[in-house]
């Protein structure tokens, strides 16, 4: 071939069109490998467990931990971009749980390197306010009066189960009793129907005649000591009670200290019978053994009125605060029970 025959022959083959390859399986599963899965950790946010309303950017798996302190993981992997698939799409799966786009790879080149994605955190949750008027505060006050009383009166008749403390939302209310003249008339109600009867008993004239009083809070009150242990708020401690029962400082019921002095001029025998210890008989002026105390209050009282009977008196009358001080056997054949709702004693 001549030299001008083979530049011509160069010339024709340039301009001839290179058809275009299609990439191999290999190349393919090279850029494949090249999509670079990105998971970044946003900030923690010292949220309570709360689930938040999120709309995930386009080919973003997103997964939710609510711990105490949530952390936001956010996959990017070579996935089409499906625009309607997440367009108006709240994010409120289950803890764990991702939302799954469409699995069909995808070779955009855009995708295919390393990357940080960051998203502001959600704000955090408001406190809830609520707030009531004059007028309902009043309404709720009146209600829990109207409860609280309805709480004493089943306990002074005896219809309430056996009890340790006063509701928590009656300590008001016992304090507002205990402290008015609210309790101060029911003593005295109570006593003065009691010297009604005791005025109208038939005495035989031998010494046998006997009316029975339990001594705190039906001769004595203990009213300062509960006012400072929460009016019944707290469970009854012996040991604080015994160290205020020696000191003394108990007064006396006035209403209580009347009926006392007119059953003993009316020729009645009185018996003291109380549930403090022997250690105490200088201040209480009654007889009790040690092992005594271990009794239910009804149980022993019961047993000593059944003495008083025995020896051939007749219990006409019985006071007290408790109902343990009135019931059992050998009763009296009038009780009259004094408004005690500080506490209870089985």
């Amino acid at each position: 071939m001549t030299q001008a025959k083979w530049r011509t022959a160069m010339k024709r083959d340039e301009k001839k069109p290179v058809a275009a390859q299609p990439p191999s399986e290999l190349q393919q599963q090279q850029q494949l490998a090249a999509a670079t899965t990105i998971t970044t950790e946003a900030q923690n946010i010292n949220y309570q467990q709360q689930q938040y309303t999120y709309n995930p950017p386009v080919g973003v798996v997103l997964y939710y931990d609510y711990s105490v302190t949530s952390n936001y993981h956010y996959s990017s992997s070579s996935y089409p971009q499906q625009q309607q698939q997440y367009e108006g799409e709240e994010a409120t799966h289950p803890p764990g749980v991702p939302i799954q786009p469409d699995p069909t790879p995808s070779l955009d080149p855009h995708l295919q390197q390393t990357q940080t994605l960051s998203y502001p955190a959600p704000p955090p949750p408001q406190p809830l306010i609520i707030q009531h008027t004059e007028a309902q505060l009043r309404e709720f006050d009146e209600e829990i009066k109207f409860q609280c009383t309805s709480w004493r009166v089943s306990l002074e008749a005896n219809n309430l189960s056996p009890w340790k403390t006063i509701p928590y939302e009656c300590k008001e209310y016992v304090k507002d009793y205990m402290m008015g003249r609210g309790y101060l008339h029911d003593l005295e109600r109570v006593n003065h129907e009691a010297g009604v009867y005791a005025k109208a008993v038939d005495l035989i004239g031998d010494g046998k005649d006997v009316w029975v009083f339990d001594i705190d809070e039906t001769l004595l009150s203990n009213l300062p000591y509960y006012a400072h242990h929460g009016f019944g708020l707290e469970v009854f401690d012996h040991v604080a009670f015994d160290k205020w029962v020696e000191a003394g400082m108990a007064s006396a019921l006035e209403s209580s200290l009347k009926l006392y002095k007119k059953v003993l001029d009316l020729g009645f025998k009185v018996v003291l019978l109380t549930g403090r210890t022997e250690q105490h008989r200088s201040v209480t002026v009654e007889n009790l053994t040690s092992e005594d105390r271990t009794k239910m209050a009804t149980i022993f009282k019961s047993e000593k009125r059944n003495e008083i009977v025995k020896e051939g008196y007749r219990i006409h009358g019985n006071s007290g605060d408790q109902w343990s001080d009135l019931l059992g056997f050998a009763m009296s054949i009038r009780s009259f029970k004094l408004p005690n709702p500080m506490y209870y004693i089985p």
